[in-house]
């Protein structure tokens, strides 16, 4: 069956705020252009420690390290340390030998805009990197809907999102926390989308029918931007839209919300990040405790603090794309069937 898509092009004016607190991804980097070598990186705090894996002139595996502190804007320099001697896979310990220096200077410039990327600087020669998504796409994806792109379905699974009032006094509370899981893959005679729900708790990682029923969520992803638009049932009157940028296992935007019918005009900054995985959410396979936390009504964001007359926050108008975005968002929130690619199995109200 030949499956419709639409381009949809997203026109989104971010927010100008001043420079924000950003810390590159830790995980497998390489360049697509080069496969074969690579480097893992593992950050903590602004500590940065960077395994390299190449070659010599030979074309033998070799392995180089460096360590230290980030400095600037996410900037690392380094030294490259070679290592020879160590014991095989199961032989008995030697120490191997280090070798100071013997791989020269290393630079990784991270992208502020964008904590999967960077640009590698080694050997005298410079080359974007990016982090490796093993998993976030897999083959029966690819099998089951020919194209999707990887910036979708990296987004299945649960994530919590902190939104930020600071910018608004008369909030009686500066921060806000929201859930959502994103838990079925599936398209329509527009593209591809997520669908799932705001949970009524963080700890569950689980849709029921009762809670899709409630507040329902769908997410797209628009190419043109980078962007994934988030809608969610907000309440009986109005949405929660969000406007957002992800790397691999978090993300930051803008939030907004509005009635349903119209559109949104009050902004406020978003950050969150993954707290479960697609498996889990899915099959409840992966990290878990043994019992499950309680079930309680999940609460509406506030929405008097997104209303035009509030005089907080950014105030600005979405492109006539953007809009369009939103519309067909409202359109699958309010549909009275779901999930044409797939279901969600339990009874009434099982996860």
């Amino acid at each position: 069956m030949v499956r419709m898509r639409a381009v949809a092009v997203l026109a989104l004016l971010w927010m100008a705020y001043p420079v924000r607190a950003y810390t590159p991804e830790s995980g497998v980097w390489w360049n697509p252009a080069e496969p074969g070598t690579g480097i893992f990186i593992e950050i903590q705090d602004n500590f940065l420690v960077a395994a390299a894996y190449t070659y010599d002139l030979a074309g033998n595996a070799q392995w180089y390290t460096a360590t230290g502190f980030l400095t600037g804007n996410a900037l690392f320099d380094g030294v490259l340390d070679a290592f020879t001697g160590g014991n095989c896979p199961g032989c008995p310990y030697r120490p191997n030998r280090e070798h100071l220096g013997a791989g020269g200077p290393i630079r990784i410039v991270f992208d502020a805009n964008d904590p999967t990327r960077a640009t590698l600087t080694w050997g005298g020669r410079t080359m974007p990197i990016q982090r490796f998504p093993f998993y976030l796409k897999r083959p029966e994806d690819e099998q089951a809907m020919p194209g999707v792109r990887v910036e979708l379905t990296k987004m299945l699974g649960e994530w919590q999102s902190v939104l930020d009032f600071t910018g608004n006094p008369n909030a009686d509370f500066q921060f806000y926390g929201d859930v959502v899981v994103l838990d079925l893959l599936t398209f329509d005679a527009q593209g591809d989308f997520l669908e799932g729900c705001r949970p009524p708790d963080s700890l569950r990682g689980a849709c029921s029918t009762q809670d899709v029923a409630r507040h329902r969520a769908t997410l797209e992803y628009v190419a043109s931007s980078g962007e994934q638009v988030l809608v969610v049932d907000n309440d009986a009157a109005t949405f929660a839209a969000y406007f957002l940028k992800a790397g691999t296992d978090r993300f930051e935007g803008t939030v907004s919300v509005y009635p349903k019918g119209g559109t949104p005009q009050v902004f406020y900054p978003v950050r969150g990040f993954r707290t479960a995985s697609r498996s889990f959410v899915q099959e409840g396979i992966g990290p878990s405790k043994q019992e499950p936390a309680p079930q309680a009504a999940p609460r509406a964001l506030p929405a008097a603090l997104f209303a035009p007359q509030a005089g907080k926050g950014v105030s600005k108008l979405l492109a006539p794309d953007h809009l369009a975005a939103l519309h067909r968002a409202a359109a699958r929130l309010q549909a009275v069937t779901w999930g044409k690619a797939g279901g969600r199995d339990g009874g009434a109200d099982s996860p």
